[in-house]
């Protein structure tokens, strides 16, 4: 028996951007005079993609996808494709389900059958890849669902031309490398995305896990509200106008009735307002949180519940404010004291976790706790306090774990433009150095293993997770070559 194949599309284009993947549609032929079953082990086709050197650096075949996208107990193997003797049949590679966008370069990209005691056949016609670096303008990563555990990512950027683009990805299970699909958000004009994060959670509710609603701020007050199904419109976008031009904080939550609830803060620089508004599946907006804000700008942050919304300030004091969803408050409570500025807060009330951040001199103090229930027990207070080398004058951006049985880890991004990782074994790596940006996140694999995964921006490479376990981080970065 003999395998055929062949690349036939390549969509939406060959030239790519560092924030966006390619779909690959292979003919895969049957020259035999019996039929061939494709079960993707003893028979099987498979993509390479080649550097402009001509080395393989990367093979992807579909039995690996499962892997990827889901934990270990919910994989399934792939379905076994039958191709009776003479004829072909097409397979599709969405590549986002196994790989990150690309880094920038050139590529080729074939394919290859494998069958049993055969060599492996490279496929007629490769195609030619570019990849170009665009500069990032946003990068969002949240977690809004306990029942299917998976983080989304949206990522907004210009290219050269000054074109803008904006893509939502919904990272696998097991590894964020590969995405449940990676889709572009079009949008007439330019904004700022604000994710609109589910207050609720059905677990028999598997279309709630794929829909993504994002409110776009195209200032002055003028708001687009997206709402998506795996990636793509599945309705009218909405468009609407607060009665305050305040920009939107990044902070925005929904609930089961499709009212979207936003954020942001007025006032003068001595009477400052978290103002909220209400975003009813239909009809005009509606004012729904006046909040009063310390003097001085601090690190906020809004969470929304079925019932409550959650309001988190950062100054001397972490204080943890309860709000109906009509502005009436129920509580306010101090969650922890600290000496130092404030520096970064980070609340999730699907992760159920707060965490604040304060620096002093050369040093960083962590915290993670809790939300404060409505007349429970104040939660539990986890503090860590980490030393900074003289270079690291101010910290511009951060992320950190408390809860791993390794112990803590830190990644951060100093004054002078460098990345720094430390692990829980309290080295300190350099990962990079230069960027204007870089939206540090660490995010955690399955539970039994709890290896950090260290998020990041480069421009070269667009926006990567690392392993941060090992003697020298920065290594497994820089043997990146695709």
């Amino acid at each position: 028996m003999a395998l055929t194949s062949r690349i036939t599309g390549v969509a939406p284009s060959t030239e790519l951007s560092t924030i966006e993947t390619a779909v690959v549609t292979v003919e895969v032929g049957n020259t035999g005079i019996e039929p061939v079953v494709i079960d993707h082990a003893t028979h099987r086709c498979a993509l390479e993609l080649r550097d402009a050197a001509g080395e393989c650096v990367l093979t992807i075949d579909e039995s690996l996808r499962a892997r990827l996208l889901y934990s270990r107990g919910l994989a399934e193997p792939p379905q076994p494709v039958q191709i009776p003797a003479g004829e072909s049949v097409e397979l599709v590679f969405d590549l986002a389900q196994y790989y990150y966008p690309l880094a920038s370069g050139d590529y080729e990209l074939g394919s290859v059958t494998i069958a049993p005691d055969e060599p492996a056949r490279p496929g007629d016609a490769p195609v030619s890849l570019r990849c170009r670096a665009v500069e990032i303008d946003e990068v969002q990563v949240w977690y809004e669902n306990p029942i299917f555990g998976t983080q989304s990512q949206l990522c907004r950027a210009t290219d050269a031309n000054g074109s803008a683009a904006t893509r939502l990805r919904w990272l696998g299970l097991n590894q964020p490398r590969a995405a449940f699909f990676d889709r572009s958000i079009e949008a007439p004009e330019a904004g700022r995305w604000v994710p609109a994060v589910a207050a609720f959670w059905d677990p028999e509710d598997m279309e709630q896990g794929l829909t993504k609603v994002l409110v776009q701020d195209c200032g002055e007050g003028r708001l687009r509200v997206h709402r998506t199904l795996s990636g793509r419109s599945d309705a009218p976008v909405r468009e609407i106008r607060l009665p305050n031009p305040t920009p939107l904080l990044p902070f925005a939550f929904r609930t089961a009735e499709e009212a979207v609830f936003v954020f942001c803060v007025t006032g003068d620089p001595g009477e400052r307002h978290l103002c909220g508004f209400r975003l009813p599946a239909e009809g005009a907006p509606e004012a729904c949180l006046d909040h009063r804000l310390g003097p001085e700008p601090a690190p906020l942050a809004v969470c929304g519940g079925p019932d409550l919304i959650h309001v988190l300030e950062s100054g001397t004091e972490l204080t943890h404010t309860l709000y109906d969803h009509d502005g009436t408050e129920v509580q306010t409570r101090a969650l922890h004291s600290s000496e130092g500025t404030p520096c970064h807060l980070y609340a999730n009330l699907a992760e159920g976790v707060v965490r604040a951040a304060w620096q002093k001199n050369d040093a960083l103090g962590l915290v993670e706790t809790g939300f404060a229930p409505y007349r429970g027990p104040a939660p539990a207070v986890r503090a860590v306090t980490l030393a900074l080398e003289a270079s690291d004058d101010v910290v511009r951006e951060l992320d950190f774990r408390l809860d791993l049985r390794g112990g803590p880890v830190a990644l951060w991004v100093t004054a002078d433009d460098r990345l720094r990782f430390r692990d829980g074994a309290e080295r300190v790596h350099e990962l990079s150095q230069g960027e204007r940006r870089y939206h540090p996140r660490i995010l955690v694999g399955e539970p039994e293993i709890e290896t950090p995964m260290l998020g990041f921006w480069t421009r070269q490479r667009g926006y990567r997770f690392v392993p941060g376990v090992g003697d020298d981080v920065g290594a497994s970065l820089r043997a990146v070559r695709v």
